[in-house]
């Protein structure tokens, strides 16, 4: 809401009183001749470029090995169903990236090997479970 002005003389007397419609008229009507103003020079002589049609190029994604149709130039992955464009086999391939291989490990309480990429020293959940047995009967 624009509120009423009033303008005074340098005496301090009241020279004139404009009100709220006049102002929100005079705003208006100076905005809107701006914006004629800004369009009638910027888009003066403007004509419509015409659509680029990029090449559309067969690629082999370098994940699965499947063949699909893009017309991105760095594309290198295929669409993913449930993810954006190139990301599903994206992540797969950068997952088996930073997985760390599999190593032997030999077990600490029976001496068996398995295979782990953790810092696990125990084969499986009944070693685990006999030491922390062996543990909680050495408390009591």
């Amino acid at each position: 809401m624009i509120h009423p002005v009033t303008i005074y003389s340098p005496k301090g007397k009241v020279r004139k009183v404009i009100s709220s419609k006049v102002l929100t008229k005079k705003l208006y009507d100076d905005m809107e001749s701006e914006t004629l103003k800004g369009r009638q020079s910027r888009w003066a002589g403007h004509k419509p470029k015409e659509e680029i049609k990029k090449p559309v190029r067969v690629v082999i994604c370098e994940y699965c090995q499947t063949e699909f149709q893009t017309t991105r130039p760095d594309t290198v992955y295929c669409p993913g169903l449930d993810l954006p464009i190139s990301r599903r086999c994206h992540a797969k391939h950068y997952r088996e990236r930073r997985r760390k291989p599999k190593i032997i490990k030999v077990c600490r309480l029976c001496r068996e090997e398995f295979l782990d990429n953790k810092n696990k020293v125990f084969c499986r959940n009944p070693c685990t479970h006999e030491l922390f047995r062996a543990a909680k009967g050495a408390g009591n």
